[in-house]
């Protein structure tokens, strides 16, 4: 696979390449700061952009067969920040790809955006009304995000997770679609695995899979 990457410098993102890469695909990592990739490979290509820079942008997706992001939503703010930059960036990003008629995005959020089945858990209807009292900028990002995604005519695929933590994955992951029992905490390491599994085999279209620590 040929993978345009955006939010290549955080943790996710490092893990994301790493499989990628590994596995014989080539990564167009899109970075604001490309000093801060420290992976060198020669399946690695890196893109210096911000989210507005739709230039930049069409030279990260051009040669991609899929559009992978896993940029997530500031968590220090004030409290009255309006701004929603991960959504508009996903408008300038889906945008670019029907420009360039490519289809295929997966992107990152949290439970914040509803999707069908999420009544079916009590934890998922707790969740976004924590989110919005206590961080209430992030919770405006999502939710716009949600609208721009669901209001494109794109094969995306939104993969939700919970409380992520840096620690090593001790353990598979299981996935929560509107049945059985969801749970709070997710390694990083185990959402770049299902990143992967997901922009590999094609699954999950038009769906938002919750991903958690088994």
């Amino acid at each position: 696979m040929n993978i345009a990457l955006f939010g290549s410098t955080g943790v996710i993102g490092g893990l994301f390449m790493n499989i990628a890469i590994n596995s014989g695909d080539t990564v167009y990592a899109y970075a604001r700061n490309p000093d801060k990739i420290t992976i060198q490979h020669d399946n690695l290509h890196i893109i210096k952009g911000g989210l507005t820079d739709e230039k930049a942008i069409e030279s990260a997706i051009s040669n991609a067969d899929i559009i992978v992001s896993v940029m997530g939503p500031a968590l220090k703010a004030k409290r009255n920040d309006m701004s929603t930059p991960i959504a508009d960036g996903h408008e300038f990003i889906i945008k670019t790809m029907k420009r360039l008629n490519k289809s295929r995005l997966l992107t990152l959020a949290t439970p914040s955006i509803r999707a069908d089945g999420d009544d079916t858990s009590v934890l998922l209807k707790i969740i976004p009304f924590g989110a919005k009292l206590y961080l209430p900028w992030a919770y405006r990002d999502m939710v716009k995000l949600g609208e721009v995604i669901k209001s494109s005519d794109i094969d995306w695929t939104v993969i939700r997770i919970m409380s992520p933590s840096n620690k090593p994955s001790n353990s598979k992951y299981d996935v929560f679609t509107g049945a059985g029992k969801a749970k709070m905490s997710v390694s990083r390491e185990n959402v770049a695995k299902f990143f992967y599994e997901v922009a590999s085999s094609g699954t999950y279209v038009k769906e938002m899979p919750l991903v958690f620590n088994r």
